[in-house]
């Protein structure tokens, strides 16, 4: 197991941040920067920022083996977090949210590289970040799960009951009720929305076929009334509204009828969000950042010296601004170089 070389944490301070900041205009949503907040020699997808601004990630466990999964970010370096005996219960985290009571969620997908999923392992905790304490454990049944799955994003309801986790390896939508402790596939394997419509995708360094081609970025709507989602492998984005998801008397076939495509034609990365009705997220195939037009269907392109590559788990903080992870993903590992935090930051 390779040791982790140090991290590098940029000061959040505004004059602190790096010369590589870089400003441009974004349609209807002010002047935001771009700002390089710190860099890996590990791979890093999920980020999460709590409401006091301390800020974890998450590292999993594909192609580098680091040796922890979720992390803080103090002092220059990330710390186990809440525990290294916690991180020892993981599998391989592919993200982490935080949800409006300042509690951080940590999705653990329980597969691993070329390995049947570990059922017993696929699930959702919740740690209260002020107390450092696991507060919930929320697995995700075997029965909704089949050998290729992999659990690859997820999205908490602000009140924190309700829970949406895309099925990458396997395709489909998991829809859980942490009250009530029940789960079911909001869209099942059957809808072709949820599933990868082609084999690879052909990027500048060559076709990229990856690891979970199906059902992968999820996000909600600003007001929480739809999901947006897509598969990694697939060139359109849809919505369907939350409150159909949560019907369980509805079948995964009336649920469909309710997907309304909001874009085609674009090449979306692992992780999305909206923010103000504009919703962002990275453009695979091209290496950069898009901005969507939820209303419109109109994307946009920012202009940015750096390329953005395989930009990823996108989140907005308690001030408004979104943070991303450039994960490489897309990229052969022997070509990678330092994984990078990204912040847009909207002057106020």
């Amino acid at each position: 197991m390779p040791s982790r070389r140090k991290l590098i944490l940029y000061s959040l301070l505004s004059a602190a941040i790096p010369a590589c900041r870089t400003s441009f205009a974004l349609p209807r949503s002010g002047q935001p920067i771009l700002q390089l907040m710190a860099r890996s020699d590990y791979q890093w997808t999920g980020v999460a920022v709590s409401r006091e601004g301390r800020i974890f990630v998450s590292f999993p466990t594909r192609s580098e083996f680091p040796s922890f999964h979720v992390g803080e970010l103090r002092a220059g370096a990330p710390q186990p977090f809440p525990s290294r005996d916690v991180n020892e219960s993981f599998t391989n985290v592919n993200g982490v949210q935080m949800d409006s009571r300042n509690h951080l969620w940590v999705l653990d997908s329980g597969k691993l590289l070329d390995k049947p999923i570990d059922s017993g392992s696929a699930k959702l905790v919740e740690i209260d970040v002020q107390t450092r304490s696991v507060v919930g454990t929320y697995p995700i049944p075997p029965r909704l799960l089949l050998p290729e799955s992999s659990p690859a994003d997820f999205r908490i309801d602000p009140d924190g009951r309700y829970a949406y986790v895309s099925d990458g390896g396997a395709a489909g939508l998991i829809v859980m009720d942490l009250k009530e402790g029940e789960a079911w596939l909001g869209l099942d394997r059957t809808v072709p929305q949820t599933r990868a419509n082609a084999s690879f995708i052909a990027c500048t360094h060559g076709n990229y076929r990856p690891l979970m081609p199906h059902l992968n970025g999820i996000t909600l709507s600003d007001d929480n009334t739809l999901l947006y989602f897509t598969p990694l492998i697939a060139t359109r984005i849809w919505s369907i509204p939350t409150r159909i998801l949560k019907d369980r008397k509805l079948s995964s076939r009336q649920r469909t009828r309710e997907i309304r495509t909001v874009t085609s034609e674009i090449f979306p990365s692992a992780g999305m969000v909206e923010r103000k009705g504009q919703i962002y997220l990275g453009d695979v195939r091209h290496n950069r950042l898009a901005v969507l037009d939820a209303a419109t269907g109109k994307v946009t392109f920012p202009s940015i010296p750096s390329p953005i590559r395989f930009a990823d788990d996108f989140v907005t903080d308690f001030t408004g601004d979104i943070w991303f992870t450039d994960s490489q993903e897309s990229i052969p590992v022997s070509s990678r170089s330092a994984y990078r935090l990204f912040r847009l930051h909207w002057p106020r």
